[in-house]
């Protein structure tokens, strides 16, 4: 499987956020219009709440690691060749008068 657990498990909150909508449609109390609009405002729930619950859990996982973006950045950059180091750019490059 490609999926994260996050998005199997909105999809399994999904799956049963919908149930009280289909059994309303089956009972014959909402219509078919209402339980699509239902069923719309259901798949958004769950897709925001997936998005927030993931975003929150990188964050506990970054802290957990010590890795802050600012930091990661700046790692990226030095890869690349884009950043000299402070010990790089001064060391020999201003020498004292003797």
């Amino acid at each position: 499987m490609t999926a994260g657990p996050v998005r199997r498990g909105a999809a399994t909150v999904g799956l049963l956020a919908l149930v009280p909508t289909a059994a309303m449609l089956a009972t014959g109390a909402i219509d078919l219009p209402d339980a699509a609009v239902r069923a719309a405002a259901t798949l958004v729930a769950v897709m925001l709440v997936a998005r927030l619950v993931s975003i929150v859990l990188r964050g506990i996982a970054r802290q957990a690691v010590g890795v802050t973006r600012p930091v990661v950045r700046v790692e990226r950059e030095a890869q690349r060749g884009n950043v000299i180091s402070a010990a790089s750019s001064t060391i020999g490059s201003n020498p004292e008068p003797d």
